[in-house]
Formats: C-alpha cells, structure tokens, sequence
C-alpha cells in the first residue's frame, strides 16, 4: 500500500491553567514527588484509580506472576515471608512501581496475569 505524507498548519487552543510539557519532562517531574516514597499493595492499588482491584487479587495476579521481572527492575525492597503478624511485608520503591504499573496498564486492568500456586 503506498503512503502519502501531508504536512498542515492548525492551531490549538490552550487553557490559561495547561501548560504543554515534553514527556520525558513530565515523567521527570512526576516521579521526583514519589522519590524516597515507598509504597505498599494498598499504594499500588490506590495508584491505579479506580481499579477497585482487591488485595489478594493484586497479589495472585500481578505482584507473585512478575515477581522475577519486579526483583530486576529494582521495584521491590520487601517481599511478604508470607507469615501473619511480625513477617515482613511487601514494600516497593514508588518510582519504579509507578512506571511498571502505568506501562503494564492494560494487561492489569484486565485482571493480570495467571499465577501458578507457590
């Protein structure tokens, strides 16, 4: 199929209240407020707004099947022993956890990933 370039002029109206950002400017700014932040599964969940996803949910599904890949990445600084009370729990550093979640998005809105049992 042949393609045909088109180069037009248009303009855009910018609120008084926005501002236009270059993305990797954005993403620099947005996580300086997240940096020495440490998130729990609560945090991650809250972070993906409006997901309503449940905790154990979170955990069987995105957090146990990527478990390799967020050890990698860096994001993960406590994992659960799986203990009640007095284990550790699992902790994440918020600026890695905050990119994963946003590039992963789809996949966890549609439940996440399958997890095969420990």
């Amino acid at each position: 199929m042949d393609t045909i370039d088109v180069t037009a002029k248009f303009s855009v109206t910018i609120p008084a209240d926005k501002v236009l950002v270059d993305r990797d400017e954005w993403e620099h700014l947005t996580s300086d407020g997240l940096v020495g932040q440490r998130w729990t599964r609560q945090d991650c969940i809250d972070h993906l707004k409006g997901g309503g996803m449940r905790i154990s949910d979170f955990t069987n599904h995105v957090l146990k099947p990527k478990r390799q890949e967020l050890e990698s990445i860096g994001a993960v600084l406590s994992w659960s022993n799986g203990k009640r009370g007095g284990g550790s729990k699992y902790l994440f550093r918020a600026t890695v956890m905050s990119k994963w979640l946003e590039d992963n998005l789809d996949q966890i809105t549609r439940g996440g990933w399958p997890h095969d049992s420990d």
